[in-house]
C-alpha cells in the first residue's frame, strides 16, 4: 500500500494494465503511474467518472469537452493520448456516476443518467482486435483424430 498525491481533484476511478501501470481518472483528467506508483503521464481535461483498461486502450467515460453535460466517450492509447472523442446519444443532458465499466472482452458496458432521472446503458465495442489462440487448427476430423492419439502416446511415453 502507497500513498499516492496527484492534482487531479476527486478520484473517481482506477484500472490497472497487464503491465501493473494504473490509470486514475478524476475530476480534472487522468494520470498514469507506474507499479511504483510514480507519475508517469497526465492529461488534463472534463472529469471522467469511469475508466477502463483493455488490452491495448484506455476507456474514459466523462463529461463533454469545455465540461458539457453530455455523456462522452474518450479512447486513449496507453501513454493517454487522445485516439477518439465520441459523444454518446444520451438524447438529454447526462453524467456517468463513478463506478467501473463491466467489460466482456469484446464490448463495454458503462451506465450513466440524465435529466429528468432516467439510467442510460450504453454497449460499446472494444476498438481492439480479439486476440486468436494458439490452437492449431485442423481441416478434418481425421487430423483431429490423429493429432490427438499422437499427444496421448506421447504422455503414455512419460
Amino acid at each position: 500500500v502507497r500513498r499516492v498525491e496527484h492534482s487531479l481533484g476527486w478520484l473517481h476511478g482506477i484500472c490497472f494494465d497487464e503491465e501493473g501501470n494504473g490509470y486514475a481518472a478524476g475530476r480534472e483528467g487522468v494520470a498514469k503511474f507506474d507499479r511504483d506508483g510514480r507519475p508517469t503521464a497526465t492529461r488534463r481535461g472534463p472529469e471522467a467518472a469511469k475508466i477502463l483498461c483493455t488490452e491495448d486502450h484506455i476507456y474514459l467515460f466523462g463529461r463533454g469537452p469545455a465540461n458539457q453535460l453530455t455523456h462522452t466517450l474518450y479512447l486513449l492509447g496507453r501513454e493517454l493520448e487522445v485516439e477518439e472523442v465520441r459523444p454518446l446519444p444520451a438524447g438529454a443532458p447526462g453524467r456517468f456516476a463513478s463506478g467501473k465499466p463491466a467489460y466482456d472482452g469484446q464490448r463495454i458496458y458503462a451506465a450513466g443518467y440524465t435529466q429528468p432521472p432516467t439510467w442510460v446503458i450504453y454497449t460499446i465495442p472494444t476498438a481492439h482486435t480479439p486476440r486468436v489462440s494458439g490452437h492449431e487448427k485442423f481441416e478434418s476430423q481425421e487430423q483431429i483424430k490423429e493429432e490427438l492419439i499422437r499427444k496421448i502416446d506421447e504422455l503414455l511415453k512419460r
